[in-house]
């Protein structure tokens, strides 16, 4: 039972964990000395290593708090995040990977948008200037998440000894000590590798969800358990198989949240720290290993969360303590284990959304620093301010980014998901695409990166009764909402392709097309939800509706705009085909390799040694 007192202890292993993570970072970076250290040339990962990596750095927030809540409000069909993870996860280690991985070391490219103007041949800056700007935006709500999801702990935590629980003070306090920790060490602070996170996170879910079992009897108990647990008003079970959040539903609606899970699978290929971990692959060969491993820890990390959340459902004491669902994996906790070792278990989570905010937030700042300020304007910065600029764009991005807690988010699940799905559409069809297909062409890719960006930020906003939405009826203005995408997608499609193909008409052409193809899949999508769900009562996911019209506006209008050179397409699909020298152990002791960023951290990492900002 808890009691006064056990707030604090689990407040002091926290803080000996983290002041212990920060100590080891600032010791290990007195080792760093050159630039040699961080080179994939000279320190490549291995496969199981870069599989955890993988891992780790999607989880964050998601697993500690969101898939836990999903089996606490939806029992078994909380299993529709796995599948609609696994799937795409898997076919991004297949795909997308080997060949990633060849071209980005071979021309250099460290991020998404240096990737898209190789790939394309973009050399007006439109592509990479856009991509960063969309980037920052929605890494910028990413890392909101991760606050709000820290504040939700540490609410849950405080409320065991009855200290205040008001949840933005935590989110405040939460976002505060991320913010600071990385303006001030940021830089030199991060030195737990993905690695050993992902073994933190998956045994401190095995210690949880062990303890949990348990109390009930056992897994087989678990889900005899589950069959009488009631939920909502309907008379449902944690096992019925349409049980969603507590309400019962069929037909086409049921049909539509099912995809809507499976559309979670269409953010992979787009979210650059999901990408970016296939470059840093020692050898091409060991992809097949490591994706191997990728979906063995997916499919462990994934069911041991949504397991947390079924067993606090089943406990009647747990469950009847937890006011929101992204409660059950600390209040489990709370209830099952010491507070010492609770506090141990519990670092686990907030160590990876810390990892995520801080990374995100260097990577959000190094872009608008590097590839906005930098290539674009190609001014040279002196080393001392160039670190008081990124810091000052760090520490803005982190205010934007408390603000999207403060104000725009309520759920840790639905908030990751929003900028999941946002990155997702804006890249993930050109992404594929860019790997697949010779004909995809700049113009092109600028209409797709425009169509996902504006059918997520639309749809979400329309959802939440911000816009075309008066007095919360959501079918008072469908016209409005069903012309707004499309006029969007025009505009700026028009204003982009028109700098890329220094052609007014050309630019037009494009910006008509882009725009026929979204009228045919939103206008449907805005008029199909009205007739089959008046009340929108069910989860429409935007992703389910981005992702595929950003797709087809990529193919379709490629065929109306200007292609890259037939020598350009030609070499970047064999550099992608081709074996770099250090694949083939070419590479001699002094020679220069190209670098290839290992995870974000590592990105940032090589940007401010190469700077000579570390000596």
């Amino acid at each position: 039972m808890v009691h006064w007192g056990t707030a604090e202890t689990i407040f002091t292993t926290l803080g000996v964990y983290f002041a212990i993570v920060l100590a080891i970072g600032f010791i290990v970076e007195k080792y760093v000395k050159n630039l040699a250290d961080y080179i994939l040339g000279g320190r490549r990962l291995g496969p199981y290593v870069i599989a955890f990596s993988e891992r780790a750095s999607e989880m964050s927030g998601w697993v500690g708090l969101g898939l836990p809540s999903e089996g606490f409000t939806s029992g078994i069909n909380s299993t529709w995040n796995t599948i609609g993870c696994f799937y795409a996860d898997l076919m991004c280690w297949t795909v997308i990977s080997r060949r990633i991985r060849r071209f980005t070391e071979s021309v250099g490219a460290l991020t998404i948008p240096t990737y898209l103007e190789a790939r394309l041949g973009e050399d007006r800056g439109v592509l990479r200037i856009t991509s960063a700007l969309i980037i920052v935006l929605f890494l910028s709500a990413y890392v909101g998440a991760q606050f709000l999801a820290s504040g939700k702990v540490f609410s849950a935590i405080a409320a065991v000894s009855g200290i205040s629980t008001n949840l933005k003070l935590w989110i405040a306090i939460g976002a505060i000590v991320m913010i600071i920790y990385t303006v001030l060490g940021g830089f030199f602070a991060v030195c737990w590798t993905d690695y050993v996170q992902g073994w933190w996170a998956v045994i401190g879910l095995v210690l949880i969800v062990s303890a949990g079992l348990a109390a009930i009897g056992g897994p087989a108990n678990l889900f005899n358990l589950m069959a009488h647990t009631h939920v909502g008003k309907s008379g449902l079970t944690l096992l019925s198989l349409n049980n969603f959040w507590g309400y019962s539903y069929g037909g086409a609606l049921l049909l539509i949240i099912m995809l809507s899970y499976i559309a979670i699978g269409f953010g992979w290929p787009g979210n650059p720290h999901i990408t970016v971990r296939f470059m840093g692959i020692k050898r091409p060969k060991d992809l097949k290993k490591a994706a191997l491993t990728a979906m063995i820890l997916l499919l462990v990390v994934y069911y041991l969360a949504q397991s947390a959340g079924w067993i606090a459902r089943v406990t009647p004491d747990v469950a009847s303590s937890i006011k929101d669902p992204e409660e059950a994996l600390p209040m489990l906790a709370l209830k099952h284990l010491n507070p010492i070792l609770a506090g141990v278990v519990l670092a686990a989570p907030i160590a990876l959304m810390m990892s995520t905010a801080d990374s995100q937030l260097l990577v959000a700042a190094s872009a608008i620093v590097e590839d906005i300020y930098r290539k674009t304007f190609k001014k040279s910065l002196e080393e001392a301010r160039l670190v008081l600029w990124s810091r000052i764009v760090t520490l803005v991005i982190g205010i934007a980014a408390l603000i999207w807690a403060l104000f725009f988010g309520k759920s840790v699940y639905y908030f990751v998901l929003f900028a999941w799905g946002g990155l997702g559409a804006a890249f993930g069809p050109i992404m594929l695409l860019s790997v697949l297909w010779r004909r995809l062409t700049p113009s092109a890719a600028f209409a797709a990166i425009v169509t996902g960006a504006s059918t997520i930020i639309i749809w979400k906003s329309y959802s939440k009764g911000w816009i075309f939405c008066p007095g919360g009826n959501y079918n008072a203005q469908l016209p409005l909402l069903a012309a707004s995408v499309p006029i969007i997608v025009f505009v700026v499609t028009f204003i982009g392709a028109y700098l890329i193909e220094r052609d007014g008409v050309k630019g037009l052409k494009a910006a008509v097309v882009a725009a026929l193809v979204t009228t045919a899949f939103w206008v449907p999508w805005v008029y199909i939800r009205y007739f089959v769900d008046p009340k929108y009562s069910a989860w429409w996911y935007e992703l389910l509706i981005g992702f595929p019209t950003a797709t087809v506006v990529a193919i379709v209008t490629s065929y109306f705009s200007t292609p890259a050179k037939t020598e350009h397409v030609e070499r970047a699909f064999r550099l992608m085909e081709t074996p770099t020298p250090s694949e083939l152990g070419e590479v001699s002791k002094g020679s220069e390799v190209k670098e290839v960023a290992i995870s974000e951290i590592d990105y940032v990492k090589n940007f401010v040694l190469a700077r000579g900002l570390v000596k």
